[in-house]
């Protein structure tokens, strides 16, 4: 096959995998976030890896017996950037394919992906793809087709991709195998066997090494034997496999590939691809390495946004959880379980739980067939609490609100109030214990802070009171005159009507009550504590602010993972929208100007999944947003628009962050894709407090009666049918920013986005 004819077969690939990625991205993203939770381990111990001696220019040992070549170079440069300690030893080929199938080593750096050796190994993606060919001694007369090789004697390498190719398909009766090619080569020459098979640029280059001239390679072509070299590793070492094709596809990305080609390929004209060829070769690969960095881009900062909301989540005191419904297994235990709130339990007489209502996994974190016929000692702080429950179960044949200390799944202690009584079989033998438990953690801290906060009402900073069961105030302390002021309560005066109506009825039913209220600027929590035996209420303030804003600040942190996943999917989906067109004008037309484009998109996708790195960074450490000169900002994002006639006047610096450049990259890709423009006048106006960036389109414009939706998310119009999810990002970006956007009409035809930012502050 020529080279053409290569690149061209190459080409159609990379459109057909376009088209599935393009149509698989975002359900891949939707797995990373579903499971953000998982973690990525590193290797940290020393990686033993084996290579053979004679497969040059790939492997081969250098003066010192030490492993080297193309492929090794490979791996130990993959290794290096995922900072692996490896050990290279080096062995006959077939020794050491058999020792990484029983796990002696942990890699291999050249192994010919087939499908014998997919059942024993896990392999990284291509490298390297060559063809097989046939080796004859010149003057060889009667082999012209394959079917010549059936009678003749055929040598390759023991254990190597071609033995499994004439094996598989039968190419001749007669076949032999040596350790190395340097020895068939070398026999080949003398006379021994009348054909090598092997690989076709690695047969001319140990040819050219070892000086044998006296061999040809025929024009035969073996269909089904063209060899994909990668890296292998045991099958099912899933965590090596991410390890290696994370480093092979940086060492790809930053030009290192293309340095240790260079080095170790000699030129070899007629068989030479060009960096067009090449490029298309590796462009499914470079694309899926993308949709990987990208995958786990989102995982990433899933992950670390979900850590942080965990962390948000213990600075917050929960005063009451949602209620919910469990479905129990037994159908005779439905009607009660599904409204019970306490734990309902039974254990026989010999301590072995054997029956739990669902209500446990809500109080201790169990489910209950996590415990049932498990020993109810598993849950006890303190074994001398079940001992003193027994010895008065014993005596008394029931219990009520005896108090004890349970152990939750997560270690944490709970205090419960256990009701229990014995069960007595018809022979009258007890049979085990069954009772209620009812969850009072809750209750006894807020007592034991409203007994604390008792011990010095005057000098407590937060309100304390106390009020008669009718309504009348009776002691407060300095701190809770402000509580006092909003309820316009004087001496004359009693409590508005609907607190008087709230103490009296938390009297009434003897429970402590929690509610809360604004006071001055402040978010005060009161508990209402019932004194049945005083006849009185005494409420206690407690300062909440601090609580309502990291709740509030968890909720802008989902909202800003929510547009951190939008721009990510949005502008790489677009990227690779723009890299399907340009290879399928290229299949087509052979326009090698759409290269450039594929390469350019490339990069610009790289370049994006590193911004919301940064970003992530962002979220993580909660800085604030840093200054970012506009002009500059702009000049870097209209590189991607060549052929658009771009004119930018003025300059400004306002606060922002990554995003800004997904901001403004939107704003163009919607005038050309939308609005038809091919000419854009940008303007950045520095005002007083703000900066004004008027983005001035001469396109179709937009219609009045849709100005209001166009940055709804979602929102479909026009031709296109496409949805509005760029000028969404667009706008809930901005809104970070604490600016705005609007659009207006360009006179006589067109649209003028308008972007405020918060400027600057000069002198500092």
């Amino acid at each position: 096959m020529s080279v053409k004819m290569f690149a061209k077969t190459r080409a159609q690939n990379v459109s057909a995998l376009l088209f599935i990625i393009v149509f698989i991205i975002l359900p891949f993203g939707r797995i990373a976030a579903q499971n953000a939770g998982r973690n990525i381990k590193t290797k940290t111990d020393t990686i033993l890896i084996a290579s053979e001696p004679g497969y040059p220019p790939f492997c081969i040992v250098d003066e010192e017996g030490n492993a080297d070549g193309f492929s090794v170079d490979l791996i130990k440069a993959a290794a290096e950037v995922m900072n692996l300690n490896i050990h290279i030893k080096v062995g006959p080929w077939a020794q050491i394919k058999q020792e990484l199938v029983d796990g002696q080593i942990d890699a291999l750096p050249l192994v010919g992906r087939s499908p014998e050796r997919e059942e024993v190994f896990d392999f990284t993606f291509p490298y390297h793809t060559m063809n097989g060919a046939v080796f004859v001694r010149k003057g060889t007369k009667d082999i012209k087709i394959l079917e010549d090789l059936k009678q003749k004697e055929i040598v390759v390498m023991r254990g190597n991709n071609a033995q499994e190719f004439v094996t598989r398909d039968s190419i001749s009766h007669n076949i032999y195998a040596t350790d190395t090619y340097d020895i068939a080569f070398q026999q080949l020459s003398e006379g021994k066997y009348d054909a090598v098979i092997a690989q076709k640029l690695m047969g001319l280059q140990l040819l050219n090494e070892l000086g044998i001239d006296n061999i040809d390679v025929l024009d035969i072509e073996l269909e089904g034997f063209s060899q994909d070299f990668s890296f292998a590793v045991q099958e099912g070492d899933k965590e090596l496999l991410a390890l290696l094709n994370e480093g092979l596809s940086i060492i790809v990305a930053n030009g290192t590939y293309d340095e240790l080609h260079k080095k170790w390929w000699t030129p070899i004209e007629e068989y030479s691809l060009s960096f067009q060829d090449k490029l298309l070769m590796l462009l499914p690969y470079i694309i899926s390495i993308i949709i990987i960095i990208a995958i786990i881009a989102i995982f990433i900062l899933e992950m670390q946004v979900k850590k942080r909301t965990r962390n948000l989540r213990k600075e917050i005191v929960i005063r009451k959880q949602t209620e919910k419904t469990l479905k129990a297994s037994e159908e005779k235990y439905r009607s009660i379980f599904e409204s019970f709130q306490n734990i309902y339990y039974r254990a026989n007489n010999k301590g072995i739980i054997t029956d739990l209502s669902p209500s446990v996994l809500k109080i201790s974190g169990y489910k209950p067939e996590e415990l049932i016929g498990k020993p109810v000692d598993v849950v006890y702080q303190n074994t001398a609490d079940r001992i003193n429950l027994l010895k008065i179960l014993k005596e008394y044949g029931k219990v009520t609100d005896y108090e004890l200390k349970l152990i939750t799944k997560d270690k944490k202690v709970k205090i419960g109030s256990i009701c229990s009584h014995v069960i007595v079989g018809k022979d009258g033998e007890i049979q085990g214990i069954e009772g209620v438990i009812r969850d009072i953690t809750e209750r006894k801290q807020a007592m034991e802070e409203i007994e604390q906060l008792a011990k010095f009402p005057a000098e407590n900073p937060y309100p304390v009171l106390r009020i008669s069961s009718e309504g009348k105030v009776i002691y407060f302390n300095k701190a809770s005159e402000p509580l006092l002021k909003k309820w316009q309560y004087t001496k004359e005066k009693s409590l508005p009507s609907e607190w008087k109506q709230f103490i009296i009825k938390t009297f009434e039913e003897n429970i402590i009550r929690t509610t809360e209220i604004e006071i001055e600027n402040k978010t005060m929590s009161l508990t209402f504590t019932p004194i049945i035996e005083k006849h009185f209420v005494n409420v206690y303030g407690l300062d909440i602010t601090e609580r309502m804003k990291a709740e509030e600040e968890l909720k802008i942190n989902r909202e800003r993972l929510k547009t951190a996943n939008s721009i990510l999917r949005h502008d790489i989906t677009n990227d690779l929208t723009v890299i399907k067109s340009a290879v399928d004008i290229y299949r087509d037309e052979q326009d090698e100007t759409m290269l450039d484009e594929i390469e350019t998109r490339v990069w610009k996708s790289i370049e994006t999944i590193q911004n919301q790195r940064d970003q992530l960074k962002f979220l993580e450490s909660h800085a604030e947003l840093d200054e970012y000169n506009l002009e500059e900002a702009l000049h870097k994002v209209i590189k991607n628009y060549p052929d658009l006639k771009i004119n930018i006047t003025g300059t400004c610096t306002a606060y922002a962050d990554n995003a800004l450049y997904s901001v403004f990259d939107n704003i163009i890709s919607n005038a050309v894709r939308h609005g038809k423009t091919t000419q854009l006048d940008i303007d950045i106006i520095p005002g007083k407090e703000h900066c004004e960036i008027r983005f001035k389109d001469y396109g179709t414009g937009v219609p009045d009666e849709i100005k209001d939706k166009i940055f709804d998310e979602g929102f479909h119009y026009g031709e296109t049918g496409h949805t509005g999810i760029g000028l969404y990002i667009v706008q809930k970006t901005v809104e970070e920013y604490d600016g705005e956007v609007t659009v207006e009409d360009n006179k006589p035809h067109g649209a003028i986005f308008i972007i405020r930012m918060k400027k600057t502050i000069e002198g500092f």
